[in-house]
């Protein structure tokens, strides 16, 4: 059973659907803007506020995909309960998933773009806060 739940994470979006071409074209072109900057695509089936670094970023809702850009460093993601730590690497992009309570490390963007659909996107590098 313990050897399910990373293929069911990767499986957040796509439940048995094929990658929309438009979905994974944006996919593919996210980057971060450089590498004093990395960016953690957090995806799957799950509602709730995203806070990060004790900080809402955001509101989860649905089969969506969300466009974290962050400073690189380590960086804690939580809704409800769920908590994991995310070492962001400057000028590299990265998959979360969150499916039910849990996070998985990424997937390739066609398994994204199965099903998952563009959700917030939200720059938390020191340059884009007030």
């Amino acid at each position: 059973m313990r050897a399910l739940v990373p293929l069911l994470a990767l499986l957040a979006c796509a439940h048995e659907q094929q990658a929309d071409p438009q979905v994974l074209s944006k996919l593919e072109a996210i980057a971060p803007k450089g590498i004093e900057s990395g960016v953690v695509v957090l995806y799957g089936d799950a509602s709730g506020t995203l806070w990060i670094d004790d900080r809402p970023a955001g509101a989860l809702s649905g089969r969506r995909y969300n466009v974290i850009e962050l400073p690189p460093g380590r960086h804690a993601f939580r809704v409800r309960a769920t908590v994991t730590v995310v070492n962001v690497v400057g000028g590299e992009t990265k998959y979360l998933a969150l499916e039910g309570p849990r996070f998985q490390p990424g997937a390739r963007p066609e398994l994204v773009a199965a099903g998952c659909t563009p959700g917030f996107e939200v720059d938390l590098t020191p340059s884009s806060r007030m």
